[in-house]
């Protein structure tokens, strides 16, 4: 449902044609702000007579000549709403968002959720709500728009990302999926040591447990791509044999980096795929086929939800 800004029941008898004109005038002789008052009227007349252009036309005047009152952009986007153009919405709901100081932050939190609502992929007005609900201590909150926020913002390869995805990471260095994701982003960009170090900060954060390692060596050993695995492999076996204590976890852990062939000041060489192989034959049902998959990342971005 609209917002609602400045609905009227009633339909008034004026008409807004006239108001309009008259609010022309008005500018035209250097008074905007009078204009504008007059120009919101104008269009709440033609919303109520169901003129969805000249509505939107009068409301776009009113937010012109009020110098981008974020007040008018909400009842332009809550029109344009109404009139079932949500990405015009979504754009307004945004102009009017930004537009708006500390303290009308109840308002922003408002015009952002519509974004939200409106906008599947709307990651900056995540980004928005985040740091609202960190203001006002809704830390819960503030972690799962930060994450859906950096999914988003990873995808579409905005340049904010390594930015938002380390503050987010900073602020909940538990949190797997966005872990995850800022590892995705250093990967993408070629900067590996970025991408382990991430990893590494987030396991000792976190440290997985043996249900995680269990999972990350069965998915190893049944895919067939070679890649960003390593780094998920290392720094979860680097992380579970300085806390974890299950024998077989440990093991595995400890296979996994020999396997990859660690050297002894933690940097690591390109894996020895006979030697991950013969190391995961003992559970693979066709070792000739099987081999460390790059998409252990979505494994455990999947899988995060009942491991941590």
């Amino acid at each position: 449902m609209p917002i609602g800004f400045n609905q009227r029941v009633t339909r008034s008898l004026e008409d807004p044609g006239q108001i309009l004109d008259e609010a022309r005038i008005l500018c035209a002789s250097g008074n905007p702000n009078r204009a504008a008052i007059r120009a919101l009227r104008a269009g709440r007349g033609f919303r109520n007579q169901d003129q969805q252009n000249s509505a939107i036309g009068a409301y776009r005047l009113a937010a012109r000549w009020s110098n981008g009152s974020p007040e008018i952009y909400a009842v332009l986007g809550d029109a344009h709403e109404s009139f079932g153009d949500h990405a015009a919405a979504s754009d307004a709901y945004a102009r009017g968002a930004l537009r708006l100081g500390p303290r009308d932050a109840e308002l922003a939190y408002l015009l952002w959720s519509r974004v939200v609502l409106l906008d599947a992929t709307a990651a900056q007005a995540r980004v928005e709500l985040a740091e609202l609900e960190l203001n006002w201590g809704g830390l819960s909150a503030a972690e799962r728009w930060f994450s859906e926020a950096l999914s988003l913002l990873r995808r579409s390869e905005d340049p904010t990302t390594v930015t938002v995805g380390c503050r987010a990471q900073k602020l909940f260095p538990k949190n797997r999926a966005i872990a995850l994701e800022l590892a995705r982003v250093w990967l993408a960009k070629g900067r590996a040591a970025e991408a382990l170090q991430t990893l590494s900060e987030h396991f000792a954060a976190a440290p997985p447990d043996e249900l995680l390692m269990r999972k990350l060596v069965s998915w190893a050993e049944s895919h067939t791509e070679v890649g960003a695995s390593r780094m998920v492999l290392i720094a979860a076996a680097r992380s579970y044999l300085e806390v974890g204590k299950d024998p077989a976890a440990r093991a595995d852990c400890s296979r996994i980096l020999e396997a990859y062939d660690e050297d002894p000041d933690g940097a690591t060489e390109e894996m020895d795929r006979a030697a991950v192989e013969a190391e995961f034959a003992r559970l693979a049902d066709d070792p000739a086929t099987r081999k460390v998959s790059a998409m252990v990342v979505d494994l455990v971005v999947a899988e995060s939800a009942k491991v941590a």
